[in-house]
């Protein structure tokens, strides 16, 4: 570092002196292999020499490409078995190496940027090299599009292809993204990295996790900050387990190898897991918009995306350093999924059986989201609803035995438990009415966020077009005290 700085650091300053820009780049964490480490080679007196930054970018990449890229001849993790069993326990190692790797990145960077007086910004280099353009020159106000994920992923691992959201969502961010100018949004995404995509199955009632990565959601058009490599099996790159693992009959030895790597996989999927929600925590941090696109394309607003949302309003609350907006952007007939949506997460409150078998609450909710989705109930009153949900149970032999009662209290089978048949279906009217009452309630959102909301975009748009008009919302000004949501 010494002698890359004496040769570095003059070059720098005749640099600027020329009035030309400088980008200084280096890795803030080294890891050494042979002794299981990391070190940072970073001096802070060397960086005290340099004027402060006027921008700090921190990149990073998916963890399955980063190994990908580090397996190459002559990099860190070369050396690793090629064969059996081993290449992939030491695979899902390195995985984890990297995501501890990464985080630690992103902390001695936080420190520098404390340091040298510039807060660094996070962005995934699979955002496209216009988007790190425009963040540098400060072209534009950059903006976190938070949506559904979790519910296409789910497509996917049943269907085998993404739904037309995830194609809704890349047309929507690449048309803010070709919108260029000092007031326009430039889109930061959470899908940039795409990792909780561990593949699922169930084999003779045991759910494993396969060391076989689901598809990645879509990436965004044109040049990238760095260049995607083909898609590949970053879980198992030697493909001990060969191909078909998700459908094929699975051997003993098979079943023997998947066993013994659980809790590698388990491992893993918590830490990408717990990283999403850090990473996106901060994502929402560092934007001065936050975009909700369509939340209730899956009948109800993800885990996910009620927690950035909650985020936002903390930080407003706070009055977090920087001038705060939050678009809401609607197609017309989502609130006719989030009404519906009402009815499926209703069913949680009942139990059901199947003869004289119980039925799991998640098999239903399936079941009725289906059924509603081909023939809604005649209206949002609690007979209407309860009605058409009796008619989609009954074309499956399943019927609400009472509402849901607790392990241990129910005394049979049918999850009746020791009330008379007239007191069940009076708890069961009861919870039918709250459903009703939520159903047909206006967006309590849209009331209880008005502090925080500035647009609230609700058209038959294209996605292109919500862009625009996103895009015009944030020419308006800002709303004073949070008033009532403007594009209403």
């Amino acid at each position: 570092m010494a002698q890359s700085s004496a040769v570095c650091i003059p070059e720098i300053h005749r640099t600027l002196e020329s009035g030309a820009d400088v980008f200084l780049t280096f890795h803030a964490v080294y890891h050494t292999d042979k002794f299981g480490d990391f070190y940072s080679p970073v001096d802070g007196e060397i960086l005290r020499q340099l004027p402060p930054p006027d921008k700090f970018l921190t990149l990073i990449d998916d963890i399955g490409d980063v190994a990908h890229r580090l397996r190459e001849e002559g990099q860190v993790f070369s050396t690793r078995a090629r064969v059996g069993l081993p290449s992939v326990r030491e695979a899902i190692r390195d995985l984890l190496t990297i995501l501890e790797w990464r985080a630690m990145e992103f902390t001695v960077s936080r420190l520098l940027g404390t340091f040298v007086g510039a807060t660094p910004f996070l962005l995934a280099v699979k955002h496209p090299s216009a988007t790190a353009t425009r963040i540098l020159l400060g072209n534009g106000v950059p903006s976190y599009v938070s949506h559904s994920i979790s519910d296409s992923r789910r497509q996917v691992q049943e269907s085998g292809s993404w739904p037309g959201f995830m194609t809704e969502v890349q047309l929507f961010t690449d048309a803010l993204a070709e919108s260029v100018g000092s007031g326009t949004a430039i889109p930061v995404v959470p899908t940039a990295i795409d990792e909780l995509r561990i593949r699922t199955r169930e084999v003779k009632g045991e759910g494993m996790l396969l060391p076989l990565p689901l598809q990645r959601w879509g990436i965004a058009k044109g040049e990238l900050l760095v260049d995607a490599p083909p898609e590949h099996n970053w879980l198992d790159p030697r493909l001990h387990f060969g191909n078909g693992l998700a459908t094929r009959a699975l051997s003993r030895k098979t079943l023997g190898d998947l066993r013994e790597i659980q809790g590698l996989l388990h491992a893993l999927y918590t830490r990408i897991d717990n990283q999403i929600n850090a990473r996106d925590h901060t994502l929402v941090t560092q934007c001065p918009v936050l975009i909700v696109y369509r939340e209730y394309d899956a009948w109800r607003v993800s885990d996910g995306v009620a927690a950035e949302i909650a985020h936002r309003k903390r930080l407003a609350a706070a009055g977090a350093g920087q001038e705060r907006r939050t678009i809401f952007v609607h197609e017309e007939g989502d609130d006719l999924l989030r009404r519906l949506g009402a009815i499926v997460l209703g069913m949680r409150w009942f139990s059901f059986a199947r003869g004289a078998a119980p039925v799991d609450e998640g098999v239903v909710e399936k079941i009725v989201k289906k059924g509603l989705a081909q023939h809604r109930p005649a209206s949002f009153s609690a007979e209407d609803m309860a009605k058409r949900v009796a008619e989609i149970l009954r074309s499956e032999q399943i019927e609400i035995t009472g509402p849901w009662m607790a392990p241990g209290k129910v005394k049979d089978a049918r999850g009746l438990g020791p009330e008379t048949a007239a007191e069940r279906r009076r708890k069961v009217g009861i919870l039918w009415d709250k459903i009703s009452e939520s159903a047909g309630a206006a967006d309590s959102r849209r009331g209880d966020l008005r502090p925080g909301i500035d647009a609230w975009i609700e058209e038959a748009a294209a996605p292109e077009g919500f862009a625009k008009l996103v895009n015009e919302a944030l020419t308006l000004p800002k709303a004073p005290n949070g008033d009532a949501p403007r594009g209403a």
